[in-house]
């Protein structure tokens, strides 16, 4: 899940979700408005980013972006079973 590769990655660094924050804007123009509350909302799995941001987020923390798609892949099988059932 996405949710967890992010926070752990983030953990792993030593670094604040304020700070996370910061370092995506300084690494991609798609991130200027990121804030501390949106990484918080991700790490919870309470919304998820666009699949375009998800990857840059894999590159950001050099993370393995094939085993990322499968992943989110499986998060929306998940979620629709959960609708549908």
């Amino acid at each position: 899940m996405f949710s967890l590769y992010l926070k752990q990655k983030r953990i792993e660094r030593n670094l604040t979700q304020s700070n996370l924050a910061a370092q995506l804007n300084l690494y991609s123009e798609g991130f200027q408005k990121l804030d501390s509350v949106t990484i918080s909302r991700w790490e919870r799995g309470t919304t998820r980013p666009p699949i375009y941001k998800a990857i840059q987020v894999a590159r950001f923390f050099e993370l393995d972006i094939f085993d990322l798609l499968l992943n989110l892949s499986v998060d929306s099988k998940e979620k629709n079973m959960k609708t549908y059932f």
